[in-house]
């Protein structure tokens, strides 16, 4: 039978036991920081933050996804700058804006030396939906003239522009500017520009155009008896009766301007007379005549006129220092004819007695005018027995053949 023979432990080896069992804490702390020291972060397969696109205003948010023995601290970067450092392994913009555009990249490291930083860049980009930075302009042209509407707009990606009238697309108009040549007054009323890009678009504010015009015309001023006016004497603005070939005569006459624009620099206002250019004065004298003014010219001598009917014509602008395309309408032209006799002479009535068919009379006077021949027999009732026209001499021979078998009988004779 065996016997159990107890181990007796001696001094040096208890102390051996207890030296071991005090180093054996320190050598595991030892070893396990020699673990840490020898495994950096890696990023695992896929794990790489990836690009992406963002309207303005939507959140964006960059992903890393790392393998580490220990916990891992990420350090984020925009375009190299510095933007955050943590225990994230992502990095979130709330409401992107272009400030926010760029790449992306992140550093991690853990307890060991060195680290890593991600081995790939990752892309922000943010589209922005169209906006207007500076409006077109409301604008006053005259008419014939030109325009140009411009707008100032931003967005990404590139912008595209329709401009519109009342509401209507311009054909071709399709550029930051829209110009319009050659005014007229259709041209007038609201413009505005739709700018747009693949992710909106927006509606400029509304530019009006008014286009203004010069309408110069023939006028009749207050107080005149007529546009052109033709008198005996001067300083006067009502017309003379008879005008006669013994007197000179007197023209009057104004012009107006009925636009909306006025009417710059120097223009005519020339007087015709038979056809004939008489007076071509320049008005307006380096000016301007403005809407609802008028200019006159006044006392100006005819001189003396033959017998008969004579055209005056006044005509403004002809002279082409204003545009007749330039008015609203062609209003710039007004005639009027006049009659000019020869002076007065008295109705005479010269008895030649009778003749074989009746009393005879020869009757002279005014040329080329009618005269009614009155008969009576106590002069209180006159009754016309004859009318004829003076021949351009002034006279013509009437006979009465009721006049026969009368012993009394009064003749007299009137204008007609």
């Amino acid at each position: 039978m065996n016997a159990l023979i107890p181990y007796r432990y001696s001094r040096s080896s208890i102390f051996h036991l207890l030296a071991f069992t005090l180093l054996l804490p320190l050598l595991c702390a030892i070893s396990a920081r020699c673990f840490a020291q020898c495994c950096p972060p890696t990023i695992n397969p896929g794990g790489q933050p990836v690009s992406q696109t963002v309207n303005q205003g939507q959140p964006a948010t960059f992903y890393v996804s790392v393998s580490s023995s220990t916990t891992p601290t990420y350090t984020w970067y925009r375009n190299g700058t510095f933007l955050a450092s943590g225990l994230s392994s992502s990095y979130t913009i709330a409401s992107a804006t272009t400030n926010d555009v760029g790449t992306y990249t992140v550093a991690v490291t853990n307890a060991s030396p060195g680290g890593v930083v991600s081995d790939g860049t990752a892309t922000l980009t943010v589209h922005v939906k169209p906006y207007i930075v500076t409006q077109p302009a409301s604008q006053t042209k005259l008419i014939t003239s030109n325009v140009t509407f411009s707008v100032v707009a931003g967005g990404t990606p590139a912008l595209t522009y329709q401009w519109r009238f009342k509401g209507t697309n311009l054909a071709g108009k399709t550029l930051s500017s829209c110009t319009l040549n050659n005014l007229t007054t259709n041209n007038a009323g609201n413009y505005a520009v739709l700018v747009g890009n693949p992710y909106g678009s927006v509606t400029s504010a509304v530019a009006v155009l008014t286009v203004t015009y010069i309408n110069l015309a023939a006028y009749q001023p207050p107080g005149w008896s007529d546009k052109i006016v033709v008198s005996t004497v001067t300083n006067t603005t009502t017309d003379s009766s008879p005008l006669t070939t013994t007197n000179t005569l007197y023209v009057d006459f104004a012009l107006i301007n009925n636009g909306t624009a006025s009417a710059g620099g120097a223009f005519t206002n020339q007087l015709y007379l038979d056809g004939v250019l008489k007076i071509s004065p320049s008005l307006g004298g380096g000016g301007f005549l403005a809407p609802g003014f008028s200019v006159t010219i006044k006392d100006y001598s005819l001189g003396m006129l033959s017998a008969g009917d004579h055209t005056l014509m006044v005509r403004i602008d002809s002279g082409n220092q204003i545009n007749e395309l330039d008015e609203s309408v062609a209003d710039n032209e007004y005639t009027r004819t006049i009659t000019v006799i020869n002076p007065q002479v008295p109705l005479l009535l010269t008895p030649n007695g009778f003749v074989s068919n009746g009393f005879q009379l020869t009757v002279t006077g005014p040329p080329s005018i009618s005269v009614v021949i009155e008969v009576s027999s106590d002069l209180s009732v006159w009754t016309p027995c004859y009318t004829n026209t003076t021949d351009p001499g002034g006279w013509f021979v009437t006979t009465d053949p009721a006049a026969l078998g009368i012993s009394r009988r009064f003749y007299r004779g009137r204008l007609q």
